[in-house]
């Protein structure tokens, strides 16, 4: 059984129409690939409160849920967008 599907049974199921379903949980390096950086990135940016702190396991394991990775995705649509306009302006 590999790490995602562990903390799938771990994470607290949701009630969908009086059924429960199963939230659907990202690993770091998941995460990383799918917003095209590296895990060191992603941890640094997290160290340095450049993103919000990933939620963690009860033994310390970062896992993300879809709604934070669409949340870090806009968020670094901003930070890009900023860092654009600076250039821009000089």
């Amino acid at each position: 059984m590999n790490f995602t599907n562990r903390l799938l049974m771990m994470i607290t199921m949701k009630q969908d129409q009086g059924r429960a379903a199963a939230i659907r949980v990202y690993t770091s390096g998941e995460v990383a690939q799918i917003l095209g950086i590296t895990k060191a990135q992603l941890f640094y940016w997290e160290e340095t409160h450049k993103i919000p702190k990933a939620s963690r396991t009860g033994s310390g394991k970062r896992y993300y849920l879809p709604q934070d990775i669409e949340n870090l995705k806009k968020l670094l649509t901003r930070k890009a967008s900023k860092t654009q306009n600076e250039y821009a302006a000089d």
